[in-house]
């Protein structure tokens, strides 16, 4: 491996947990002398629209879970099955294939961590020699 490793982190914003693994990991590989780390939020960069309106609905989850309305626990529990053949789940694996070819290619990683289960990050990855 590269003696100064570039290290490409990949996150979203649903929920705390993603952000703050994320957090942690960078942390870590500071810690340990490298100093080329990136967090990127995936799919913020890669839908933004649809990045603002799910982030949108799930922090208001937080509100009307309140009132018996669980959009987060909802959503998570629809989709946690999706087959990779659905329409929009092909539709979003595909938007996220391009961000994430782009990013390596200007990022030029040694490594690329996932904190978040994009559908398009296995496919890249291993296309792309990760």
């Amino acid at each position: 491996m590269n003696a100064n490793p570039c290290v490409l982190i990949l996150t979203a914003s649903y929920g705390n947990g993603h952000l703050q693994a994320s957090k942690a990991l960078y942390q870590q590989f500071l810690e340990q002398g490298i100093e080329r780390v990136k967090i990127v939020n995936l799919m913020k960069e890669g839908h933004p629209f649809i990045n603002l309106i799910t982030t949108t609905l799930i922090n208001t989850s937080v509100k009307s879970s309140r009132f018996g309305f669980d959009y987060y626990g909802w959503c998570y529990y629809l989709t946690r099955e999706t087959k990779q053949t659905a329409l929009f789940q092909k539709s979003m694996t595909y938007l996220g294939q391009r961000k994430l070819r782009e990013l390596i290619e200007q990022e030029q990683p040694d490594v690329v961590v996932n904190t978040f289960p994009f559908g398009a990050s296995p496919e890249v990855c291993s296309s792309m020699g990760f």
